[in-house]
């Protein structure tokens, strides 16, 4: 009888998940203070540095020439060797001066004319240029069955899932759940995105039934309460009320005996969606189904890049606007030969801010989880905190799949260097308690592999949006403690908005520069933690 309690109160227990710290980052140096580029710039600076005050000092005296050294140099060597927001001195000005020239507001422009003051066409008609300059700068050449076709020659599709409320289930219901998220993501593509999209709720919908309902009712008493009815939901729609929309994003890996590139990725991108709709079926979730593909597709575009006008003005009026748009400026114009991108676009992004842009009037920051952000060990639902977030906090979550073969050959090559590193180090430095933790991340790693699981790079970015400066700062703050109170920590894209702005769109792909920055590694397992709880 004791032992059937026991197994019923192990059955009802929080199962704890272990995330390892990443088996390619190099441990540090002085006793793992110091990351070992930050080491080799402070040398650099100190060195120059002294040549040149010992320059500047010449003829002084010797005892004067050491104290001005010890003063100005050793300062500079410290701050080299700290960094900058967590980037070395030479990564933060490199990032510093590429965003003071690239920095700019990007707007509506009017498209190539010829000589007779026409559209300039391409050889079947179509239009190469659109109306809004932000057309033809976000990534994407064309939508065309329900797949976005991307201006670097890929092939992206994106589908809608209704979301389970994982944290209510019994933790064996939640490890059902998980494992059912392990078996999606054996047969998921390579690359993939997760999204999810918040904003303030529409409850006029609601009200207007409520005032209908309340006209027909002739009871004072039911009067009274279907009054108070609408006041409770109008309180609780304009300062509470979120919805919230999930997405998976897939991206098509090429097929190199394809005759047809074009089709093989329809068939594929279509094959694919009809798997993860089975598989999802078992874990709870639907796929929305949706009565015109390519419709869904630009209206995610467009509620997204439009935050504040999607809100009053829908899809379909804002196509409306595009093609008289169209129409006054050029004439008679085909409307198949208008770019779908050019009715999700927005009118202007302001980039010349370091810290935030502004798009469609709404103040936007991006943040990411960086390598040493993540938790070590957490709980089935801990990214709830994240999605859960409230109002103007959208998540993105990508998940790399990474070649099994290669990357055990790897593990085992660093398990060796980090066992013939820790030989060498005491026991009382950081970088003994790094080497240790990063072999026996190692080992987990190889004995994952080894029992058939694969091997993810993930990434997490964080946007965040405003209607007002002040709220925007309000709430990355919020952020950033809510972040601390769980033990992880996010950091601001810096300088690199405009990247974290392309990353969010969803491409299924992050900027190579944020994707190292901010990547963790983690097994299948790890990866259904994220997927399971990102679904709620």
């Amino acid at each position: 009888m004791a032992k059937n309690n026991t197994k019923e109160r192990n059955d009802e227990s929080a199962d704890v998940y272990f995330i390892p710290p990443n088996y390619v980052d190099a441990s540090g140096v002085f006793g793992g203070m110091f990351r070992l580029r930050n080491a080799i710039e402070a040398c650099v600076v100190g060195g120059v540095s002294a040549w040149l005050l010992f320059g500047v000092t010449a003829g002084m005296d010797l005892t004067v020439r050491v104290t001005i050294l010890l003063a100005g140099v050793l300062p500079l060597m410290f701050f080299a060797a700290i960094g900058v927001m967590g980037l070395s001195i030479t990564e933060f000005l490199y990032f510093c001066f590429r965003f003071t020239f690239k920095r700019r507001v990007i707007g509506s422009l009017s498209p190539k004319k010829n000589n007779k003051g026409m559209l300039v066409k391409g050889k079947r008609g179509k239009l190469i240029r659109s109306t809004n300059e932000l057309a033809d700068y976000i990534p994407i050449k064309k939508i065309k069955n329900g797949i976005i076709y991307t201006a670097d020659g890929r092939y992206v599709k994106i589908i809608e899932v209704t979301p389970i409320n994982f944290l209510l289930r019994t933790p064996k219901e939640q490890r059902s759940i998980i494992w059912s998220f392990v078996s999606f993501l054996k047969i998921s593509p390579i690359k993939m995105q997760l999204k999810c999209l918040s904003k303030k709720a529409d409850i006029e919908k609601h009200l207007n039934i409520a005032k209908v309902d309340l006209q027909k009712e002739t009871n004072a008493e039911c009067r009274s309460l279907q009054q108070d009815y609408m006041n409770l939901l109008y309180n609780i729609g304009s300062k509470e009320a979120v919805s919230r929309r999930f997405f998976i994003i897939f991206e098509y890996e090429p097929y190199l005996r394809a005759k047809d590139i074009e089709a093989d990725a329809i068939a594929n991108l279509n094959t694919i969606t009809a798997t993860a709709r089975t598989y999802l079926a078992q874990c709870g979730n639907d796929i929305v189904e949706h009565d015109n593909d390519d419709e869904f597709t630009t209206e995610v575009l467009y509620q997204m890049l439009n935050r504040k006008s999607s809100f009053d003005v829908p899809l379909s009026a804002r196509r409306r606007e595009v093609i008289v748009d169209y129409a006054t400026k050029y004439g008679k114009v085909e409307v198949k030969d208008i770019p779908a991108v050019e009715y999700a676009a927005p009118h202007y992004i302001d980039f010349t801010h370091m810290n935030y842009i502004k798009m469609d009037g709404m103040y936007i920051a991006y943040l990411v989880v960086p390598t040493q952000g993540f938790k070590t060990h957490v709980q089935a639902g801990w990214i709830s905190l994240l999605v859960n977030a409230g109002e103007g906090i959208d998540i993105d979550i990508y998940l790399a799949k990474q070649p099994k073969e290669k990357i055990s050959q790897s593990l085992g090559r660093h398990i060796r260097m980090n066992k013939s590193k820790i030989k060498d180090a005491q026991d009382t430095n950081d970088d003994f308690d790094d080497l240790a933790g990063s072999i026996h991340g190692g080992y987990y790693m190889k004995r994952g592999i080894a029992n058939n699981e694969d091997f993810y790079y993930a990434n997490i970015l964080i946007t965040i949006t405003g209607a007002t400066k002040e709220t925007l700062d309000w709430r990355v703050r919020e952020m950033q403690k809510k972040m601390i109170a769980q033990d992880m920590t996010v950091q601001m894209c810096t300088f690199r908005m405009e990247d974290a702005f392309i990353s969010s769109l969803p491409l299924a792909s992050i900027e190579m520069n944020l994707y190292k920055w901010s990547r963790r590694n983690m097994l299948t397992s790890g990866g259904s933690k994220l997927l399971s709880a990102y679904f709620l």
